[in-house]
Protein backbone atom coordinates (compact mmCIF):
# COMPACT_ATOMS: atom_id res chain seq x y z
CA UNK A 1 0.00 0.00 0.00
CA UNK A 2 2.84 2.35 0.93
CA UNK A 3 4.59 1.41 -2.29
CA UNK A 4 1.48 2.27 -4.27
CA UNK A 5 1.18 5.63 -2.49
CA UNK A 6 4.78 6.48 -3.31
CA UNK A 7 4.13 5.68 -6.98
CA UNK A 8 1.09 7.96 -7.08
CA UNK A 9 3.03 10.77 -5.38
CA UNK A 10 5.90 10.36 -7.84
CA UNK A 11 3.50 10.41 -10.79
CA UNK A 12 1.81 13.57 -9.51
CA UNK A 13 5.21 15.19 -9.01
CA UNK A 14 6.25 14.33 -12.56
CA UNK A 15 2.95 15.70 -13.95
CA UNK A 16 3.31 18.91 -11.94
CA UNK A 17 6.93 19.37 -13.03
CA UNK A 18 6.04 18.72 -16.67
CA UNK A 19 3.13 21.13 -16.50
CA UNK A 20 5.31 23.80 -14.91
CA UNK A 21 7.90 23.38 -17.62
CA UNK A 22 5.27 23.57 -20.37
CA UNK A 23 3.65 26.80 -19.16
CA UNK A 24 6.45 29.20 -20.20
CA UNK A 25 6.90 27.32 -23.48
CA UNK A 26 3.19 27.56 -24.29
CA UNK A 27 3.12 31.21 -23.27
CA UNK A 28 6.01 32.01 -25.60
CA UNK A 29 4.39 30.00 -28.38
CA UNK A 30 1.07 31.82 -27.91
CA UNK A 31 2.82 35.20 -27.84
CA UNK A 32 4.67 34.26 -31.03
CA UNK A 33 1.41 33.30 -32.76
CA UNK A 34 -0.18 36.61 -31.74
CA UNK A 35 2.92 38.48 -32.87
CA UNK A 36 2.56 36.84 -36.29
CA UNK A 37 -1.17 37.71 -36.24
CA UNK A 38 -2.10 34.01 -36.37
CA UNK A 39 -4.13 34.14 -33.14
CA UNK A 40 -6.68 36.65 -31.92
CA UNK A 41 -5.85 38.73 -28.81
CA UNK A 42 -7.45 37.53 -25.55
CA UNK A 43 -10.84 38.89 -24.56
CA UNK A 44 -10.93 41.51 -21.84
CA UNK A 45 -13.50 41.83 -19.07
CA UNK A 46 -14.44 45.25 -20.45
CA UNK A 47 -15.42 43.60 -23.72
CA UNK A 48 -17.68 41.19 -21.84
CA UNK A 49 -19.54 44.16 -20.36
CA UNK A 50 -19.82 45.84 -23.76
CA UNK A 51 -21.02 42.74 -25.60
CA UNK A 52 -23.45 41.45 -23.03
CA UNK A 53 -23.70 37.89 -21.72
CA UNK A 54 -25.13 36.24 -24.86
CA UNK A 55 -22.67 37.70 -27.35
CA UNK A 56 -19.75 37.12 -24.99
CA UNK A 57 -20.59 33.42 -24.68
CA UNK A 58 -20.87 33.21 -28.48
CA UNK A 59 -17.44 34.79 -28.85
CA UNK A 60 -15.96 32.35 -26.35
CA UNK A 61 -17.49 29.58 -28.45
CA UNK A 62 -15.43 30.68 -31.46
CA UNK A 63 -18.03 32.83 -33.23
CA UNK A 64 -16.14 36.14 -33.25
CA UNK A 65 -16.76 36.87 -36.93
CA UNK A 66 -20.47 35.99 -36.67
CA UNK A 67 -20.96 38.26 -33.65
CA UNK A 68 -19.07 41.09 -35.40
CA UNK A 69 -21.35 40.73 -38.43
CA UNK A 70 -24.48 40.86 -36.28
CA UNK A 71 -23.21 43.96 -34.48
CA UNK A 72 -22.44 45.64 -37.80
CA UNK A 73 -26.02 45.01 -38.92
CA UNK A 74 -27.18 46.83 -35.78
CA UNK A 75 -25.58 50.05 -37.14
CA UNK A 76 -28.23 50.46 -39.84
CA UNK A 77 -30.95 52.03 -37.67
CA UNK A 78 -28.58 54.42 -35.83
CA UNK A 79 -27.23 55.46 -39.23
CA UNK A 80 -30.76 56.24 -40.42
CA UNK A 81 -31.38 58.19 -37.22
CA UNK A 82 -28.01 59.95 -37.58
CA UNK A 83 -27.02 58.71 -34.13
CA UNK A 84 -23.32 58.85 -34.94
CA UNK A 85 -22.15 58.07 -31.42
CA UNK A 86 -24.00 54.74 -31.42
CA UNK A 87 -22.80 53.89 -34.93
CA UNK A 88 -19.22 54.43 -33.79
CA UNK A 89 -19.81 52.44 -30.60
CA UNK A 90 -20.99 49.41 -32.58
CA UNK A 91 -18.11 49.61 -35.05
CA UNK A 92 -15.63 49.98 -32.18
CA UNK A 93 -16.88 46.60 -30.95
CA UNK A 94 -16.46 45.10 -34.41
CA UNK A 95 -12.88 46.36 -34.51
CA UNK A 96 -12.16 44.83 -31.09
CA UNK A 97 -13.61 41.49 -32.14
CA UNK A 98 -11.93 41.40 -35.56
CA UNK A 99 -8.89 43.72 -35.33
CA UNK A 100 -7.27 42.23 -38.43
CA UNK A 101 -10.31 42.75 -40.65
CA UNK A 102 -9.73 45.88 -42.77
CA UNK A 103 -13.42 46.41 -43.51
CA UNK A 104 -14.39 47.28 -39.94
CA UNK A 105 -11.62 49.86 -39.55
CA UNK A 106 -12.39 51.29 -42.97
CA UNK A 107 -16.16 51.49 -42.40
CA UNK A 108 -15.77 52.94 -38.92
CA UNK A 109 -13.50 55.68 -40.26
CA UNK A 110 -15.86 56.32 -43.20
CA UNK A 111 -18.84 56.84 -40.91
CA UNK A 112 -16.81 59.30 -38.85
CA UNK A 113 -14.86 61.22 -41.49
CA UNK A 114 -17.63 61.31 -44.12
CA UNK A 115 -21.14 60.50 -42.84
CA UNK A 116 -20.95 62.01 -39.35
CA UNK A 117 -18.99 64.94 -40.77
CA UNK A 118 -21.76 65.68 -43.28
CA UNK A 119 -24.44 65.11 -40.65
CA UNK A 120 -22.93 67.76 -38.41
CA UNK A 121 -22.25 70.19 -41.26
CA UNK A 122 -25.88 70.12 -42.39
CA UNK A 123 -27.50 70.02 -38.93
CA UNK A 124 -29.71 73.13 -38.74
CA UNK A 125 -29.98 72.89 -34.95
CA UNK A 126 -26.43 74.16 -34.44
CA UNK A 127 -24.64 77.38 -35.32
CA UNK A 128 -22.27 77.45 -38.28
CA UNK A 129 -19.26 77.54 -35.96
CA UNK A 130 -20.50 74.55 -33.95
CA UNK A 131 -21.23 72.60 -37.12
CA UNK A 132 -17.69 72.99 -38.40
CA UNK A 133 -16.21 72.19 -34.99
CA UNK A 134 -18.17 68.94 -34.65
CA UNK A 135 -17.52 68.01 -38.29
CA UNK A 136 -13.77 68.51 -37.90
CA UNK A 137 -13.74 66.50 -34.69
CA UNK A 138 -15.35 63.62 -36.59
CA UNK A 139 -12.75 63.85 -39.34
CA UNK A 140 -9.95 63.84 -36.77
CA UNK A 141 -11.41 60.82 -35.02
CA UNK A 142 -11.79 58.96 -38.32
CA UNK A 143 -8.09 59.51 -38.99
CA UNK A 144 -7.23 58.31 -35.46
CA UNK A 145 -9.28 55.15 -36.04
CA UNK A 146 -7.35 54.35 -39.21
CA UNK A 147 -4.02 54.94 -37.46
CA UNK A 148 -5.11 52.48 -34.77
CA UNK A 149 -6.08 50.05 -37.52
CA UNK A 150 -2.62 50.24 -39.09
CA UNK A 151 -1.13 49.15 -35.75
CA UNK A 152 -3.00 45.87 -36.24
CA UNK A 153 -2.67 45.80 -40.04
CA UNK A 154 0.61 47.55 -40.99
CA UNK A 155 0.61 45.86 -44.41
CA UNK A 156 -2.91 46.99 -45.34
CA UNK A 157 -2.72 49.20 -48.42
CA UNK A 158 -6.44 49.99 -48.04
CA UNK A 159 -6.04 51.52 -44.59
CA UNK A 160 -2.95 53.57 -45.55
CA UNK A 161 -4.72 54.77 -48.70
CA UNK A 162 -7.78 55.86 -46.72
CA UNK A 163 -5.49 57.70 -44.31
CA UNK A 164 -3.98 59.59 -47.23
CA UNK A 165 -7.43 60.45 -48.55
CA UNK A 166 -8.96 61.74 -45.31
CA UNK A 167 -5.81 63.63 -44.37
CA UNK A 168 -5.77 65.57 -47.65
CA UNK A 169 -9.43 65.79 -48.72
CA UNK A 170 -10.79 69.32 -49.39
CA UNK A 171 -13.40 68.90 -46.61
CA UNK A 172 -10.73 68.60 -43.93
CA UNK A 173 -10.01 72.00 -42.39
CA UNK A 174 -6.69 70.67 -41.09
CA UNK A 175 -5.59 68.83 -44.21
CA UNK A 176 -1.90 68.03 -44.42
CA UNK A 177 -0.65 67.16 -47.91
CA UNK A 178 2.87 66.29 -46.76
CA UNK A 179 1.52 63.79 -44.23
CA UNK A 180 -0.92 62.42 -46.82
CA UNK A 181 2.01 61.86 -49.18
CA UNK A 182 3.71 59.78 -46.48
CA UNK A 183 0.58 57.70 -46.00
CA UNK A 184 0.24 57.07 -49.72
CA UNK A 185 3.91 56.09 -49.85
CA UNK A 186 3.24 53.48 -47.16
CA UNK A 187 0.21 52.29 -49.12
CA UNK A 188 2.35 51.98 -52.26
CA UNK A 189 4.92 49.90 -50.36
CA UNK A 190 2.40 47.24 -49.32
CA UNK A 191 2.19 43.90 -51.16
CA UNK A 192 0.28 43.96 -54.47
CA UNK A 193 -0.37 47.70 -54.17
CA UNK A 194 -1.93 49.26 -57.31
CA UNK A 195 0.20 51.79 -59.19
CA UNK A 196 -2.09 54.70 -58.44
CA UNK A 197 -1.07 54.60 -54.76
CA UNK A 198 2.39 55.77 -55.80
CA UNK A 199 0.95 58.41 -58.13
CA UNK A 200 -1.17 59.78 -55.29
CA UNK A 201 1.96 59.96 -53.13
CA UNK A 202 3.58 62.28 -55.71
CA UNK A 203 0.37 64.27 -56.25
CA UNK A 204 0.09 65.08 -52.56
CA UNK A 205 3.75 66.02 -52.36
CA UNK A 206 3.14 68.46 -55.22
CA UNK A 207 0.40 70.11 -53.13
CA UNK A 208 2.52 70.34 -49.96
CA UNK A 209 3.78 73.88 -49.18
CA UNK A 210 7.56 74.14 -49.09
CA UNK A 211 8.13 70.88 -50.99
CA UNK A 212 7.80 72.34 -54.50
CA UNK A 213 11.34 71.65 -55.75
CA UNK A 214 11.38 68.07 -54.45
CA UNK A 215 7.91 67.50 -55.87
CA UNK A 216 8.87 68.90 -59.26
CA UNK A 217 11.71 66.40 -59.67
CA UNK A 218 9.48 63.46 -58.71
CA UNK A 219 6.55 64.71 -60.76
CA UNK A 220 8.68 65.06 -63.89
CA UNK A 221 10.07 61.56 -63.36
CA UNK A 222 6.51 60.31 -63.03
CA UNK A 223 5.50 62.07 -66.24
CA UNK A 224 8.19 60.23 -68.20
CA UNK A 225 6.23 57.00 -67.78
CA UNK A 226 3.33 56.95 -70.28
CA UNK A 227 1.29 54.90 -67.79
CA UNK A 228 1.52 57.75 -65.27
CA UNK A 229 0.84 60.61 -67.72
CA UNK A 230 -2.57 61.33 -66.28
CA UNK A 231 -4.63 64.56 -66.44
CA UNK A 232 -3.93 65.08 -62.72
CA UNK A 233 -0.20 64.87 -63.35
CA UNK A 234 -0.50 67.46 -66.12
CA UNK A 235 -2.58 69.77 -63.94
CA UNK A 236 -0.09 69.61 -61.08
CA UNK A 237 2.88 70.14 -63.39
CA UNK A 238 1.30 73.34 -64.73
CA UNK A 239 0.35 74.47 -61.23
CA UNK A 240 3.78 73.70 -59.79
CA UNK A 241 5.60 75.38 -62.68
CA UNK A 242 3.68 78.57 -61.94
CA UNK A 243 4.52 78.47 -58.23
CA UNK A 244 8.21 77.82 -58.86
CA UNK A 245 8.42 80.58 -61.46
CA UNK A 246 6.86 83.10 -59.08
CA UNK A 247 9.39 82.03 -56.44
CA UNK A 248 12.25 82.84 -58.83
CA UNK A 249 12.92 79.23 -59.86
CA UNK A 250 11.79 79.01 -63.49
CA UNK A 251 11.35 75.49 -64.81
CA UNK A 252 10.77 74.04 -68.24
CA UNK A 253 7.46 72.36 -68.99
CA UNK A 254 7.42 69.10 -70.99
CA UNK A 255 7.28 69.77 -74.72
CA UNK A 256 3.71 68.47 -75.06
CA UNK A 257 2.45 70.88 -72.42
CA UNK A 258 4.47 73.78 -73.83
CA UNK A 259 2.76 73.31 -77.17
CA UNK A 260 -0.65 72.92 -75.56
CA UNK A 261 -0.33 76.15 -73.56
CA UNK A 262 1.30 78.24 -76.30
CA UNK A 263 -1.29 80.93 -77.25
CA UNK A 264 0.22 81.12 -80.75
CA UNK A 265 0.06 77.39 -81.41
CA UNK A 266 -2.46 76.06 -83.89
CA UNK A 267 -4.38 73.38 -82.04
CA UNK A 268 -6.97 70.90 -83.15
CA UNK A 269 -10.45 71.02 -81.65
CA UNK A 270 -9.58 68.17 -79.29
CA UNK A 271 -6.33 69.84 -78.22
CA UNK A 272 -8.15 73.11 -77.55
CA UNK A 273 -10.76 71.29 -75.48
CA UNK A 274 -8.00 69.53 -73.55
CA UNK A 275 -6.19 72.82 -72.88
CA UNK A 276 -9.37 74.49 -71.61
CA UNK A 277 -10.11 71.59 -69.29
CA UNK A 278 -6.57 71.69 -67.92
CA UNK A 279 -6.73 75.43 -67.24
CA UNK A 280 -10.11 75.06 -65.50
CA UNK A 281 -8.70 72.25 -63.38
CA UNK A 282 -5.69 74.37 -62.44
CA UNK A 283 -8.10 77.05 -61.17
CA UNK A 284 -9.93 74.38 -59.18
CA UNK A 285 -6.61 73.38 -57.59
CA UNK A 286 -6.12 77.00 -56.57
CA UNK A 287 -9.58 77.06 -55.01
CA UNK A 288 -8.74 73.99 -52.92
CA UNK A 289 -5.70 75.77 -51.47
CA UNK A 290 -7.74 78.77 -50.33
CA UNK A 291 -9.91 76.89 -47.84
CA UNK A 292 -11.90 73.79 -47.03
CA UNK A 293 -14.91 73.15 -49.23
CA UNK A 294 -18.40 72.14 -48.15
CA UNK A 295 -19.10 68.59 -49.32
CA UNK A 296 -22.31 67.83 -51.23
CA UNK A 297 -25.09 66.25 -49.20
CA UNK A 298 -25.32 62.65 -50.46
CA UNK A 299 -27.80 60.12 -49.10
CA UNK A 300 -27.23 56.38 -49.25
CA UNK A 301 -29.68 54.69 -51.65
CA UNK A 302 -32.47 52.74 -50.01
CA UNK A 303 -31.92 54.21 -46.54
CA UNK A 304 -34.29 57.06 -45.89
CA UNK A 305 -33.19 59.37 -43.10
CA UNK A 306 -35.45 59.94 -40.10
CA UNK A 307 -37.04 63.38 -40.00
Amino acid sequence: MKHRGRNIAAALLIIAAGGGARIPLEQRYTADLRGQQLMEPPLSLDLRDELGHTFFIAVLGGFRSVVATVIELKTVQPYIDENWGLVDQYYALCCKLQPREDTYWENRAWHLAANARDGYLYDPRNSEETRHLLAQQSVNKGIEVLLEGTNHRPDSGRLWERLGHYTSMPWNDLRDHAKASEYYAKAAATPRAPRYFYRFCIYELARAPGREREAWVKLMALYQNPEDRTPTAEILIIRLAGKLSRAGEPVLLPLELQLLLDPMAKLTREQTKHRNLLLEAVEAELAKEKGALRPPRIESPGLEKSK
